[in-house]
């Protein structure tokens, strides 16, 4: 069974609720780190949030992590900014790591609600297309060979869509064994 992604607000909530543990465990860790690997932890919050709420919660993620890491863990402490070139740098290679991660999160992931719902409405032929001939697609150019719908693609004598013989496997079973 399919699992289902949070809409709405619950994919950001759940965004903001994971970069906060991040956070929180690499407030733990500080002590053991120092001002080593400040957002560490933060990759695994941008990794929940791109895989349970899609690309947008990610960013929510990456965006609040860094800002928040910045704020707690770089030199000197409890303030905003890239003083140092080794900041800047921390950025740029943090933002790349980042997006990385999405990209392949969403890839991925969970089906996004957009892609669930292209595939239940989509029409046999390209009829979005105004104005043009309608061309089927290449599963339906076979299609015309006594079957009323398009003919599925077959494993062993099955179709995949629901189990039941395709249109060659009856026939041949219809017809009388020597």
């Amino acid at each position: 069974m399919r699992r289902r992604p949070p809409y709405g607000s619950t994919a950001y909530v759940l965004a903001v609720l994971a970069t906060v543990a991040a956070v929180l465990l690499r407030w733990l860790l500080d002590p053991v780190l120092g001002g080593q690997q400040r957002l560490v932890t933060v990759f695994g919050a941008i990794a929940v949030s791109v895989w349970f709420g899609g690309y947008r919660p990610a960013l929510l993620a990456a965006i609040l992590g860094y800002l928040a890491c910045d704020y707690l863990f770089v030199e000197p402490g409890f303030r905003f900014g890239l003083g140092a070139t080794q900041n800047a740098v921390a950025l740029i290679t943090y933002l790349l790591t980042s997006s990385v991660i999405i990209g392949l999160g969403k890839r991925c992931g969970l089906p996004s609600v957009a892609r669930r719902s292209h595939r239940s409405t989509r029409e046999p032929y390209h009829s979005h297309r105004q104005g043009r001939q309608r061309v089927p697609n290449r599963r339906q150019r076979g299609a015309d060979q006594g079957c009323r719908r398009p003919r599925p693609r077959r494993r062993h004598g099955l179709s995949r869509c629901d189990g039941m013989p395709t249109c060659g496997a009856i026939a041949k079973r219809s017809q009388p064994r020597a």
